[in-house]
């Protein structure tokens, strides 16, 4: 059984078949907001989301959210607490 994997933006190849070759793959239509992708986050749909820079995991998102996996296609994490992505 694979993985279910969200993803904010769509990613160039490869990388779009590797993810689906491990399972799972949704790519959201548009940017989500804060509070959509913190619904997506905790709904226990998807093991890992793939964010862009734009897409703040902090974390309040993080207390409630059901993934196990945090990604960021981007250079840089800023918008990432990775303490609480740790915890």
């Amino acid at each position: 059984m694979g993985h279910d994997f969200l993803l904010t933006t769509a990613i160039p190849e490869p990388g779009l078949q590797l993810l689906s070759d491990a399972g799972q793959v949704t790519v959201l239509p548009e940017p989500p907001d804060y509070a959509t992708l913190s619904a997506l986050c905790a709904s226990g749909d998807y093991d890992v989301v793939l964010t862009q820079l734009r897409d703040v995991i902090d974390g309040p998102l993080l207390a409630n959210a059901r993934v196990k996996g945090v990604s960021n296609y981007a250079v840089g994490y800023n918008n990432i607490d990775v303490d609480a992505a740790t915890r």
